[in-house]
């Protein structure tokens, strides 16, 4: 069997207030958001449970596909190393939500983890976990065991999912359109990654400068509104 690897990650949840970069707490993209843990699963089932900023993982230059929930989250956060930087260049993914929008005939929009883990047989996710998230306790204040065990409940789920997918996907004929479709995934994350220039100075100095005008406008506005309908005393 190809080589593949099911991936995921729980990072720290610093993207909030005036800097926030977005809505998403524990967004990629903000600079103080890391790694805390890691957990991987690769087809010869043995774990790695990491604790640190460089998420590089086993096998990188032979692995063929990467598997992942909703993996644009997990990959956005690996493209912060050079390895993976390079692996996406040859490499492939699996995104098991995606799949499962198209297993559904496009109506199950947005699959979460555990509908898809109960649809597969796999296990329900420890709600603790989340009650330390919407108490706002930060994900490296998370006794790490109790992390830990939530991962791995995670990478486990994943990785049935996954297994059952294919083997449903291969049964309905759909290999190619999923490929296609994992394709055009990796170019929207890749988008994602590479971002569009914008320069927050010149943006500003145009939003004042048309502020003015508003203001000007508005003015005129009035002005022409008292000459058409003066009041009547």
């Amino acid at each position: 069997m190809f080589k593949y690897l099911v991936l995921d990650l729980e990072t720290s949840i610093k993207n909030r207030g005036e800097e926030a970069v977005g809505k998403f707490p524990a967004s990629p993209f903000h600079p103080d958001n890391n790694v805390v843990l890691a957990g991987y699963r690769s087809d010869n089932a043995l774990y790695t449970i990491t604790k640190d900023r460089n998420v590089s993982g086993p096998g990188i230059k032979e692995l063929e596909l990467l598997v992942g929930h909703n993996i644009g989250f997990d990959l956005l956060y690996l493209l912060r190393e050079k390895e993976w930087q390079e692996w996406v260049k040859t490499g492939h993914i699996w995104d098991t939500m995606l799949v499962e929008y198209l297993l559904s005939g496009q109506a199950k929009t947005f699959p979460t983890l555990d509908y898809c883990s109960e649809k597969y047989g796999g296990t329900l996710k420890d709600d603790k976990i989340k009650e330390y998230w919407k108490e706002g306790v930060d994900t490296e204040d998370i006794p790490v065991e109790e992390l830990r065990h939530y991962l791995i409940g995670d990478v486990e789920n994943t990785e049935k999912v996954f297994l059952a997918q294919l083997e449903a996907v291969e049964e309905a004929g759909m290999l190619e359109l999923v490929h296609s479709q994992m394709e055009a995934r990796l170019a929207t994350i890749m988008m994602e990654w590479n971002g569009m220039h914008f320069d927050k100075k010149i943006a500003h100095h145009q939003s004042k400068a048309l502020e003015y005008t508003r203001a000007a406008l508005t003015d005129v506005a009035a002005s022409t509104m008292t000459v058409m309908c003066p009041q009547v005393h």
